[in-house]
Parts: structure tokens; sequence; C-alpha cells
């Protein structure tokens, strides 16, 4: 099904945009294969810069039938790894110079994106920050956006406390242009509770705010976001997935933490053909499930509704690596080649059970985490925590473990993190 929606989808744009005899650039060394299969066998190999010559508009299974110009080499190849160019432009428009980065803030255990785009263009995802940081999480996205500039958009997945504590000093801040959030809490479960204090402080500073702000509230009125709409800067496309104003009536939640998690807002962020996904605390599966192929609520959604999206190169995994998301469906779709897990020295995140799902595609080497070494000790409970690169005794400090995306204008892309570990407390 995924496949025929693919080749449909192309046959789509076909019919809208002329078709030309196309050259594609190759961005990273690729291999070029006897099939449309990452496990077919391999007639060749291709270096970043190389030209191929496209020999049909149609993909197949994701890949481009290709020739290699100078060599006797036909074959297949994935088209994550190549730029295409009609007629001098990429993708329709002049090739950008400039880089996008995307920094994953170490904010403990919270979550916080931001992004400067080409053009000197902002955008936040998430604002998490936590009360014993000492609001840290602002002089940090300080060094990325000067102080006083625009941003085009902050982007809330969902109220929980270490996603949106320095949301308020963000506002004060910067200018935000426009804000999105689900606007679902505490007081709107089945069994209300109280409002925490950092949602109350946050919802007050959008009601009366220091400046115009355009505020996206998907609880008033209750809906939820289309999958597939999408936000243009300049060469960047933001693509929105998944957001809801409330849960699903079908979604089979059991606690309040799968409640508000579940709401998430999912984007994907493209640019020069290369994906990033931030999947907030997308919920896929119930906590301490041992099916290994359950799949519910956001997860479940995202993989019925939004599968022609979610295919990504890099994954910020949903829920700091928490075996409530992650589900294999869910992975399966993504097919990351790196993820990140955003993660500090609580809750057994990452979970061993989590990133074992993704060590079934993704090697040990290419996830990052932002708690490196960290150790919570013993646990005997469904999920402990990810063994991998463990210091014995480690409690993780706050940020000395940023992970930061770079995507270069001819579409290359490397993820890394900003230093060296930093000395466990």
């Amino acid at each position: 099904m995924k496949a025929f929606r693919s080749i449909l989808a192309i046959i789509l744009v076909a019919f809208a945009i002329p078709v030309r005899a196309d050259s594609l650039v190759v961005t990273r060394p690729a291999n070029i294969r006897v099939s449309a299969s990452g496990s077919s066998d391999i007639v060749g190999t291709a270096k970043a810069g190389d030209t191929l010559y496209l020999l049909s508009d149609a993909q197949q299974n994701g890949y481009f039938n290709v020739r290699a110009p100078n060599r006797a080499i036909e074959g297949w190849i994935y088209r994550t790894l190549v730029r295409r160019y009609r007629d001098g432009t990429v993708s329709g428009k002049q090739a950008s110079t400039g880089d996008l980065k995307i920094r994953v803030l170490d904010v403990g255990v919270g979550l916080c994106v931001v992004m400067s785009l080409p053009n000197h263009k902002y955008l936040i995802y998430d604002a998490g920050d936590q009360q014993w940081n000492l609001h840290a999480t602002l002089p940090a996205i300080e060094k990325i956006i000067p102080k006083g500039s625009v941003v085009e958009q902050l982007i809330l997945s969902h109220n929980d406390g270490d996603h949106i504590y320095a949301v308020t000093d963000i506002i004060g801040a910067y200018k935000v242009k426009k804000i999105f959030y689900t606007g679902y809490d505490a007081s709107a479960l089945p069994n209300p509770k109280e409002q925490s204090g950092t949602y109350t402080k946050m919802v007050g500073v959008f009601e009366h705010p220091p400046y115009p702000i355009e505020i996206v509230n998907l609880h008033d009125p209750p809906r939820s976001i289309t999958p597939g709409t999408t936000n243009t800067f300049d060469d960047v496309r933001l693509e929105f997935l998944c957001g809801f104003g409330e849960p699903m009536q079908d979604w089979d939640l059991k606690d309040d933490g799968e409640y508000l998690n579940s709401v998430s807002i999912v984007v994907r962020v493209v640019y020069q053909n290369v994906s990033v996904l931030l999947a907030g605390d997308a919920v896929g599966r119930h906590r301490e499930d041992k099916n290994t192929d359950a799949l519910i609520a956001t997860e479940k959604f995202l993989v019925e509704n939004a599968g022609l999206w979610l295919n990504s190169d890099i994954l910020v995994a949903p829920h700091h690596g928490g075996n409530n998301g992650s589900s294999t469906a869910f992975i399966n779709k993504v097919t990351p080649a790196v993820v990140i897990f955003s993660a500090g020295h609580d809750n057994q995140h990452p979970t061993q059970a989590a990133a074992e799902r993704y060590l079934r595609t993704v090697k040990p080497d290419s996830i990052f985490r932002t708690d490196r070494g960290d150790d919570e000790g013993a646990y005997t409970g469904c999920c402990p925590e990810w063994t991998y690169g463990r210091i014995q005794g480690c409690r993780d400090p706050i940020g000395d473990d940023d992970v930061e995306i770079t995507v270069s204008g001819n579409g290359v892309y490397t993820v890394r993190y900003l230093q060296e570990n930093g000395q466990c407390k």
C-alpha cells in the first residue's frame, strides 16, 4: 500500500509538472543497486558530487533508476542520497547556498529543538526546562538565535512542563510571530486535575502578550491538524503530520500521562531532500505492554493517516525514548538513519526496550542521546534505562550533550555532539 501511494503521488505530480530528462547529483557516498531494494546486489558506487542520469521519472520503493555517465553502470539509487535538477533548479527552485541548523538542546529530562534556517529565520519546537535548571534553556537558545530576533513559529508539542517551561522566557527575549499549542491540559482529563503552575503561567502570557502574537489553540474549539499541512520558509518546508485538541475516543488510553502525551503535535522539517522528524511525546504503546507489535493512539494515527510523510532521515524519538512510544510499526514507517533521544537523569529514559527496537535497523553509533554516560541505577520495573555507553554511578549533567544537525545547501547532512562529554555529577 505504501508503494502504491508513493507511485500514485508521483503520477499526480507528473501531470502537474512538465517532465524533462533530469540529472541527479549524489549528496553523500551511495550504493547503486541492481534493483529497487536495499537488499539487492550492489552494481556500483557513487561519491558525493557525482552526476547521474535519471532514466525514468517514476520511483520504485523510493529508488530512482539511473545511469552513471562515464561508466557502463545502470541501476537504482535511493532518493534521499541525491538531489534532482531541472534546468538548473532544484525541486523547481533556485538552490539555496545556506545551511539549516537544528540543535536538540540538552535540557535534562525535557525537550527543546532550535532551528536556524537559511536567510536568518528561526523556528523553535518545544521549550523544555526545569525549575532546578535555573532557566538555563534561554541562554542555550541565545547561542543560536540572537536576542531580540524574530522567531517565525514556536511549536509546543503538548503541555507537560518539561516541554513548555521556558515559553515565557522565549516570549520575553524574542518577537514570536506565531505559536501552536494543543491547549489540552490536566483540567480537561476524564478525571480533571488542577492545572500546573507552569501551564497557568504560560496561558496567562498568551492572554496578555507583550506584543501581538498569533496563537493557535487546538483545544478552542477542539480540532485536529490535517496530516501534510505545510508551512514554507524559503527552501525549508515544515510539514505538520498531526496534533490534537483532545485525544480521540477510540485510542484505548489508560492513564493521565497517556492522555496528555497523545495529543502531541508532530512535525517534519525538510530541506534539500533531507528530512528531520520531531515526534514530541507521541504515544504508540502502553508502557508495560510486552507485545512487540503493539500500536495505539498517536503513532497508530500517524501510520494509518500520515504514512506518505513519515519517512525521514533523522528522528528525534517520541517521549525521550520511553517505552510508551517508538512502536515497531512507527519505526518501520519512518525508517530513520539517525535517531536522537532527548533525555536526562530521570524516568529511566531512554529505555532499553525502545532502543532495541531501533537497533534492528539503526547502528548504535547512529543513535545520539542528550544524557551520555547516564546511569540511573538498578531498576526492576518493566523498562530500565538503555545501558549503551553507561558510566557506572554517573548522573549526567545538563547542558553538555547538545546534538546539532546541519543540512548544507547541497543536501549533505551531518549529526554531531557539540562538545566532549562533560564530567558526571
